[in-house]
């Protein structure tokens, strides 16, 4: 993702939920939806990167008291999380639909409701604008290779049958060893030293990521 007028990318994870309403035949009970969210949070919470988790939870959380909101939110809480939508988003005049985030998060979400905004749902749009802020720009590396598949092998060949390793062959593994050094540092002809004369050393310049991106960083709910 790349903020608006930003030439550096960011990184930004959402997770989005639609639980069932409690009229519903799809819908768990409340200890097994928690305990499966617990097990989701369990996961979400080692994210690397800004994230952000939205959706329909159909869990009035404006009900503090009650027992499914309240082990709802102690779970948020319970894994460093924050809840940020503070309206009613349903006709009913409850809050079902939120935007949680990291207490420790940057992102600074601001909610709104566009009351000029009309929709057939029983729940009211909710838009969300984040703060993104772009992530450090990665360091071009400098790598070196050689194009083993374009080395002449018959002059290759030709190369090791008349280098010094065939020709006054070491003694020991110390005599071999130091043959290898010396064809590192002067160029005698050491298989190391011949292959650089059958294939050059190419440098190519890497690091260019290829992200996807987001048109702008509004997101609605």
């Amino acid at each position: 993702m790349r903020p608006a007028g930003c030439q550096h990318w960011s990184k930004l994870t959402i997770f989005n939920i639609c639980r069932p309403p409690n009229s519903s035949a799809y819908s768990a009970k409340p200890s097994a939806f928690l305990k499966e969210f617990n097990s989701f949070l369990s996961v979400v919470a080692t994210t690397p990167h800004e994230f952000a988790i939205t959706g329909d939870f159909n869990i009035q959380v404006d009900k503090t008291t009650d027992s499914f909101p309240s082990q709802f939110l102690s779970s948020l809480s319970a894994f460093n999380l924050i809840q940020h939508v503070s309206f009613p988003t349903h006709e009913s005049d409850h809050t079902l639909n939120l935007v949680i985030t990291s207490v420790s998060s940057d992102l600074s979400p601001t909610i709104s409701y566009p009351r000029e905004f009309n929709t057939s749902s029983d729940h009211y749009p909710i838009f969300t604008k984040l703060n993104i802020k772009p992530s450090p720009r990665q360091q071009p590396k400098l790598c070196s290779f050689r194009r083993i598949s374009s080395i002449n092998f018959e002059s290759f060949k030709l190369d090791l049958e008349t280098s010094s390793l065939l020709t006054n062959s070491p003694t020991d593994h110390n005599d071999l060893l130091h043959t290898v050094q010396l064809g590192q540092n002067f160029s005698i002809n050491t298989p190391q030293s011949l292959l650089g004369i059958s294939s050059k050393l190419t440098q190519k310049i890497h690091g260019s990521i290829l992200f996807f991106k987001l048109s702008n960083h509004h997101a609605a709910v």
